[in-house]
Formats: structure tokens, sequence, C-alpha cells
């Protein structure tokens, strides 16, 4: 065996890390439905949607790592009006919310708790993006181009967030928009930052 017959393919070392879910939850199935649902017509009218957040993370894996609660997706401004026709159209309940959209509120309570999160972005003068919530912004340090790249995931193909823009997604909801989780949230959101790392040394 030479030595490049005994190297574990980077493929085959994710999955000893981060072995493939085969037991999907229903709540999963319902998150992995919606995302073929929006990915599909976002390729079709060219929304210049991008999929942010767990699902990009697994995205990069090209297979579900964990159980997923939600969709997290950016789109231009201009395309939010026509991303919550279409969601209507298909049966979804969609309420705007802040700068974007909840998708199937889970919870009358709990308004942000939902099945999908659909926040609307721009660019500013240098052409970074800028994502606005609550009064506050969550910027990027690149244009959309550089932040995205197409993958296939679960039968679809789609623009997601690249590895390391996705750790600035995940820190700047807590450094520069103030979002503070529960404690269980934290415990989350610390596995994802080694997940990414992981992506990105491997």
């Amino acid at each position: 065996m030479n030595k490049e017959q005994g190297k574990v393919s980077s493929i085959e070392l994710r999955k000893q890390q981060y072995p493939e879910l085969v037991d999907l939850s229903e709540r999963t199935k319902e998150v992995v439905t919606l995302f073929q649902e929006i990915a599909r017509e976002a390729r079709e009218k060219s929304w210049g949607l991008v999929f942010i957040s767990g699902l990009a993370v697994d995205a990069h894996f090209g297979y579900l790592t964990r159980q997923h609660r939600d969709v997290d997706a950016m789109v231009l401004r201009d395309a939010i009006s026509d991303v919550k026709s279409f969601l209507e159209l298909k049966g979804h309940v969609v309420n705007e919310r802040g700068e974007g959209l909840k998708i199937d509120p889970t919870d009358p309570e709990h308004p942000a708790w939902s099945h999908g999160d659909i926040h609307y972005y721009y660019a500013d003068e240098k052409g970074d993006v800028i994502i606005p919530h609550d009064g506050k912004e969550l910027k990027f340090t690149a244009p959309i181009e550089e932040l995205t790249e197409e993958l296939s995931f679960l039968g679809e193909s789609a623009k997601f967030l690249k590895s390391r823009y996705l750790l600035e997604e995940k820190a700047g909801w807590t450094d520069q928009v103030g979002f503070r989780g529960t404690e269980e949230n934290e415990v989350r959101n610390a596995k994802e930052v080694e997940k990414i790392n992981f992506l990105i040394e491997n």
C-alpha cells in the first residue's frame, strides 16, 4: 500500500468524526421538505437566496449530521415579497417580523419560534453584505459573491455561506446583534463552531 492509499479521505474523516444522521425526527423531515421547496424556487427565480446557519454547516459535510428545528436563509431585500407569496401559495403560514419572514410559527406565545427564518440582506457602500435585525446589523466582511458557494445538498443545488463566513455569522449574531440564547443554545452554538472549524481544517 502506497502513502496515498493509506491516507484517510476527507469524506471518510468527516464521517468518522461526524457520522451521517439516519433516523430523522418528524421536525427534521419537515425542515428538509421546506428547504427543498425554497431551494428549488430560489434557483428558478434567481432570488439571490443564500442558506445560512445549521443547514449550511451540514451542506458542507454533504449530509445531515444532526436534527434540525428550522431553515435559516438570507435573501435580497427586493425579493422578500416574492418569497412570502411563494410560501403562502405552498400553504405555509408566513409572518413578517422585523426585517424578515417567520415560516410556520410553532408557538403563539413565542413568535420567534418557527420552522424557518428568512432575513433580508443588502450591500453597504463597499459591497459587503449586511443583515439588519431589530435596529442592529450583522456585517460580513465580503460581498455576496465572495461569501457564498453553490453546493448540492439533500437533492437540491443551492447557495450556502462558505465555511469561514459561517464563523462570521455565528460571531455576528452574538457580538454585533446581541443574541443571548439559553444555556442549551449556547452549548449547541459551541458545538457548531467546533464543527465549522473541523470543516475548515479538513
